[in-house]
């Protein structure tokens, strides 16, 4: 019967494996897992997930119950976790970011929730996104182009709020391919340099977290991110 929980215990492992490098590499890739609220979805379905486990295990786990009834409770207990992580996965899959825009000095992580409250329909961005299996799970990259000082581009954001026009960052048809070297990037997106690391530390803000983030153009992601 032990060896029956070990397995039990390996599965569930395995599983929360798969979740957690699903998160990492598609759904919240290049550092945006803690920025862009990955994390706080883990942090509130695993524990969730990985408590009643236990506690059903209390309840059915007799080391002297026949095999083949342990078998059967275990897999409904397995059952049961794994549609309690489904419906965490499936609300972390929709608080996933969709685009990381660039405007002025700043980059926008913009999920679904954000182009909803925008009133903007999300599905425009895929005409935006590249070629490939997966690209099309990964949020785009871009930037919109902003010309003056902050003042002027705070005062247009303003007037297109009034004017119940969409924000810049919403403005797909505007969206463009950052630069690739470290120069022009440091450049366009208005922030430092860190030779160190090969990247551009610029600001960063999502519906969760802001802060700034080192911007890596040759391979457009993200990294060591920093809370203010």
């Amino acid at each position: 019967p032990y060896r029956l929980l070990i397995s039990y215990g390996c599965v569930i492992l395995f599983i929360l494996s798969c979740l957690f490098a699903l998160l990492n590499l598609l759904w919240y890739p290049s550092g945006l897992f803690f920025l862009a609220g990955g994390w706080d979805g883990v942090k509130l379905v695993v524990p969730i997930d990985l408590t009643l486990g236990v506690l059903f295990l209390a309840v059915v786990f007799r080391p002297k119950k026949p095999l083949a009834l342990l078998r059967r409770d275990l897999a409904i207990v397995a059952l049961i976790q794994f549609l309690i992580l489904l419906v965490g996965v499936v609300l972390i899959y929709k608080a996933r970011p969709l685009a990381v825009v660039h405007t002025f000095d700043t980059f926008h992580v913009l999920n679904e929730e954000s182009f909803a409250v925008a009133g903007v329909d999300s599905a425009i961005l895929e005409k935006q996104k590249p070629s490939g299996l997966l690209a099309a799970w990964r949020p785009l990259v871009a930037y919109v182009a902003v010309e003056g000082e902050e003042a002027t581009f705070v005062t247009s954001e303003f007037m297109a709020e009034l004017n119940g026009q969409a924000s810049a960052r919403f403005r797909s048809d505007q969206y463009r391919d950052l630069p690739t070297s470290v120069e022009a990037a440091a450049a366009l997106l208005r922030g430092e340099i860190d030779k160190s690391r090969g990247c551009v530390r610029v600001k960063i803000t999502s519906n969760y977290r802001s802060g700034d983030i080192c911007y890596a153009p040759g391979e457009s992601s993200f990294k060591d991110f920093a809370e203010l």
